[in-house]
């Protein structure tokens, strides 16, 4: 289920649907489904913030913070 759904989200990303590019910014930021990389992680906040994405905005300093 978790593979099925992070391949709609990589899917999505090429739409800028920004809810799915923060989601699966959240799959790489925690590893869920896929390996944690904070750096993956920021690029695709940062892109959902860029085009609206308020709740990603927060979430851009947290993974400059993670270790």
């Amino acid at each position: 289920m978790q593979l099925k759904h992070l391949n709609y989200l990589k899917l999505q990303l090429k739409k800028d649907s920004l809810i799915q590019i923060y989601e699966l910014g959240c799959c790489y930021q925690f590893g869920i489904g896929i390996e944690v990389n904070a750096i993956k992680a920021f690029e695709l906040y940062n892109k959902a913030a860029e085009i609206g994405h308020l709740e990603s905005i927060p979430e851009l300093e947290s993974v400059i913070n993670m270790e």
